[in-house]
């Protein structure tokens, strides 16, 4: 007997183990967030609030053209705020906040969904859920360094995918609660409006999503109590989202640019980012395979561990499987839509991660599915011992692919670590000159390092020009091994 309910608990043990890699791999993601420093951006922003104070500044960086995106109200309170709390000091502790809030946002959506579905807390099976959409988004980001390790990328498209996951949340667990209280309204409001005033392509895609939910509340309303009382917050969040992107829209420093920018015409609008987005799901599945199976697999190994249950129909979970595909592949135009309309190209690397969790959360969800499908078909498939025992083979499979990329995320740890502490030197440099009356500093030039512009030779660069703006000198020049600090490269 208790042979066979250790037996039974093989699939939990490896919910387990793959829960415990998970945090391990992430906690790596921490440690080298702690050598994040200052970078381009970064010091436009943290000399500014210090010129004009925290309040002047986000109306005067509204109205007037400045080094950064003035359009984007929230990002520049979230700038002046790190400043004000320490700068530099401040940053080393970010990426892990963020990875923490978004772990939590997301176990507090899936918990919210067991609910609603097992009508059961299955923490678990939550976890196990949130931590490789999580750790998949993270992985496979065509950009990591810059939406998690440089200040400026991670609060324009990661800070604002963690709130649009934590409204989600809200907005279950209001529709679950019935009611919808003009407190809980206006709190929702005011946070979805801020994540929305990041950018215009997380609040784009966040509209998307709320506009979606909509449109599912109002179809099933009367046949879902669900559906019908997430109708009033999910009016909200659109029209709150809608109110952000109207902001950022009008912004007048969109039209102190002086340039003569046409628009693609309508056909190219639509079309082009429907090209866009068939060729980045086709080549980041072509480009990386197995991490993408791994994220189907651990989807249908949490289903059918923890989560599938008799009742289903074929039809019903087939028709579910065809909206998820539809969805992640409407979600990624709307990925594509703000940067082929502003600038008529491809989105940068890093604006591509609405894209990119899209990407791992459909797919997981799509693994989660195929394993209701195969309950829908068999009901009894995942209650005999040979599928508990193949059940706990695919587990132990998937921990030792995690176990064997970790050498690729633990990959560089000692060169961010070498960069950090040459960074800090330049800046003791800085302050050393600056204290000493020199007023046109020389400082050690460093590589850029993936695609984030680092101070140049010359003083007239922008970059140059904030950062001596961001320690209070005329000028800042660098040059190559000053004072025996070497470039530290890291990458391209």
């Amino acid at each position: 007997m208790k042979k066979t309910s250790l037996f039974g608990r093989i699939p939990q043990i490896m919910t387990l183990l793959l829960i415990f890699l998970f945090i391990g791999l992430l906690s790596i993601y921490g440690i080298k967030g702690t050598y994040s420093r200052y970078a381009q951006d970064d010091y436009c922003y943290g000399y500014k609030v210090h010129d004009m104070g925290f309040w002047n500044m986000q109306i005067q960086s509204y109205i007037h053209t400045n080094q950064f995106n003035s359009d984007r109200y929230s990002l520049t309170i979230v700038h002046s705020l790190v400043e004000l709390s320490g700068g530099p000091k401040t940053v080393p502790v970010l990426p892990s906040l963020e990875i923490l809030a978004w772990f939590a946002s997301l176990v507090f959506v899936f918990y919210q969904l067991g609910q609603i579905i097992y009508s059961r807390a299955a923490y678990l099976v939550a976890s196990l859920s949130a931590l490789p959409i999580l750790f998949f988004t993270l992985y496979l980001a065509p950009n990591q360094y810059q939406i998690l390790f440089w200040l400026s990328a991670m609060q324009t498209y990661l800070t604002p995918l963690v709130l649009a996951t934590l409204l989600f949340g809200l907005l279950i667990s209001t529709a679950r609660a019935q009611k919808l209280s003009w407190p809980a309204a206006l709190g929702l409001g005011l946070l979805a409006f801020f994540a929305g005033g990041f950018s215009e392509t997380t609040g784009l895609w966040q509209f998307a999503c709320w506009s979606m939910l909509l449109g599912w509340a109002l179809i099933y309303r009367k046949k879902s109590i669900l559906a019908r009382n997430a109708i009033r917050p999910a009016l909200v969040l659109v029209g709150a989202v809608t109110l952000a992107l109207v902001v950022m829209a009008l912004c007048p420093a969109n039209f102190n640019t002086g340039g003569t920018f046409t628009h693609p015409d309508l056909a190219r609008l639509i079309l082009q980012p429907l090209s866009y987005a068939t060729g980045f799901i086709w080549l980041a599945l072509k480009g990386a395979p197995l991490p993408y199976l791994v994220v189907i697999l651990l989807g249908f190994f949490a289903s059918a561990s923890h989560g599938a249950k008799d009742g289903f129909k074929v039809k019903t979970i087939s028709v579910e499987i065809l909206a998820a595909i539809l969805i992640l592949y409407a979600l990624t135009v709307v990925t594509m839509l703000p940067s082929f309309y502003a600038n008529s190209h491809y989105p940068g690397d890093r604006a591509l991660l609405p894209a990119q969790f899209t990407l791992s959360a459909g797919l997981f969800i799509l693994g989660w599915k195929m394993a209701e499908l195969s309950a829908a078909f068999r009901p009894d498939i995942f209650s005999s011992r040979s599928s508990v025992f193949i059940l706990g083979v695919l587990g132990l499979a998937l921990c030792i692919y995690m176990v064997r990329i970790t050498p690729r995320v633990y990959d560089k740890l000692p060169a961010y670590q070498a960069r950090a502490q040459a960074w800090d030197l330049r800046q003791q440099l800085i302050l050393h000159e600056k204290a000493a009356g020199i007023e046109n500093v020389i400082a050690p030039a460093f590589d850029s390092v993936y695609g984030i512009t680092e101070l140049h030779y010359e003083t007239s660069n922008w970059v140059n020009q904030c950062a001596a703006w961001y320690y209070g000198v005329q000028t800042i020049a660098t040059v190559d091994n000053y004072a025996g600090i070497s470039p530290h490269p890291i990458g391209k």
